[in-house]
């Protein structure tokens, strides 16, 4: 299903983009190829701009070692303020402080998925909803009709079997 809509409607899908969004993901990529080869973000974008990640709700510091497996959810974020904010950030100086929960290189390794395609669920938070949503929204989510249906869209056919998901894009003009 292909949307276009208004730039300033980006709105609407803030809290849908906050709780998390389905998203098809070509199998054996890293955290960062996914951002930079799939989303199309540039390399400097990806390093400087995207100072928090949770993979599986462990901090994220070196985005090219972390693998991307059939289900995994990527919380992604700018700059927080504060000391957590300083805490959580990738390869900060206070990263030693959040050792229990940084994703270590053996966690990934082997994860990478002989399929041809992963579902992984994407979360954006802060300036990275402006700036990152519609590059996610234009490449395609997975939806349920009832979620396209409560952003003021029609979901057109309703899918065959209960619980199927809808691949909604969303073009800004």
């Amino acid at each position: 299903m292909m949307l276009t809509v208004r730039r300033a409607e980006l709105v609407r899908f803030k809290p849908l983009l906050q709780r998390g969004v389905p998203v098809r993901v070509g199998a054996r990529r890293s955290v960062f190829s996914f951002l930079v080869e799939d989303l199309g973000f540039t390399p400097e974008y990806v390093r400087q701009r995207i100072t928090t990640v949770f993979l599986d709700d462990q901090v994220v510091d070196v985005l090219e070692d972390a693998a991307l497996k059939e289900g995994s959810r990527l919380a992604l974020s700018a700059a927080m303020p504060g000391l957590v904010g300083a805490t959580l950030r990738r390869s900060g100086p206070y990263a030693a402080m959040r050792a229990e929960i940084t994703r270590s290189l053996e966690h990934d390794v082997g994860a990478r998925t002989p399929a041809a395609t992963t579902l992984i669920r994407v979360k954006l938070f802060n300036l990275l909803l402006d700036e990152m949503g519609p590059a996610l929204l234009e490449r395609g989510v997975l939806l349920e009709p009832e979620a396209i249906e409560a952003l003021g869209y029609d979901a057109g056919a309703a899918p065959t079997d209960p619980g199927d998901l809808v691949e909604l894009r969303v073009r800004f003009d």
